[in-house]
């Protein structure tokens, strides 16, 4: 995890990108829905956790049952979650509270999740636009749908575009915290694997720095084109919006 400045400081541009656009998006507040634990075969029986990307770079939190929301006019910001109770923290031991979490992050305000659809509801009562990202997991659109009455198969066309331009404008653009983070992380893998096979320490590090590098620039590729992808079926679907309008 990075200082809680390099945090704040990615929510400080969102939201000046946010403003800086209709006034939809300025008087909106942004969602930001972490992962929750995948079960295999049984609850409590998960898959190894991942976070949603977008809420890591946000908040840099990897607990699952997190949620980020980022008042656009207000600057106010709040992680939401509730706080891990006696049975996992049986399992898992001394765990790090909400509010330390919070504090981490660069976040000054935190709620428990029952507290969320409230957020949602006083944004929407005032006629201001929840903005949130498309979503990909099944328990995150039944959560999308609760706080938002929008059915699962629309959510990907009420995704919100203005917030949609405005994440993937600042995270095509790598800071040299997250490229020195990268080029660490996919060396240290291919230095583990080679060794694994018996190669010797020194020429395995050598040969992981020159694997990293080949991986860094075909994923950048691979972001790069999915992004592009994702843009053009939004104004796509924008586009044939504004068609059945005149029709």
């Amino acid at each position: 995890m990075f200082e809680s400045s390099v945090y704040s400081s990615r929510r400080r541009q969102l939201i000046q990108r946010m403003t800086a656009g209709t006034v939809e998006s300025s008087r909106g507040i942004a969602v930001f829905v972490g992962n929750a634990d995948a079960a295999m075969n049984y609850r409590g029986n998960d898959y190894k956790f991942r976070q949603d990307s977008s809420f890591l770079y946000f908040f840099g939190q990897h607990r699952d049952g997190l949620v980020g929301v980022i008042d656009c006019e207000s600057g106010v910001e709040t992680l939401v979650g509730d706080e891990i109770d006696i049975d996992d923290i049986v399992w898992y031991g001394s765990v790090t509270s909400v509010v330390e979490m919070a504090q981490q992050s660069g976040v000054a305000e935190t709620a428990p999740m029952a507290k969320l659809s409230e957020l949602v509801a006083a944004a929407k009562a005032q006629g201001r636009k929840v903005h949130f990202l498309p979503p990909y997991r099944h328990d995150t659109m039944i959560q999308l749908m609760d706080l938002t009455g929008i059915h699962p198969s629309q959510q990907k066309a009420e995704a919100s575009l203005a917030l949609i331009n405005a994440v993937v404008k600042l995270r095509s653009k790598k800071s040299a915290e997250e490229i020195a983070e990268m080029i660490y992380e996919r060396h240290e893998l291919f230095r583990t694997w080679l060794t694994s096979l018996g190669v010797d320490e020194k020429i395995a590090s050598e040969d992981a720095k020159k694997s990293a590098a080949i991986a860094e620039y075909e994923a950048e590729l691979q972001k790069k084109n999915y992004e592009e992808q994702l843009l053009q079926e939004r104004k796509l679907f924008i586009q044939n919006k504004k068609l059945e309008k005149k029709t």
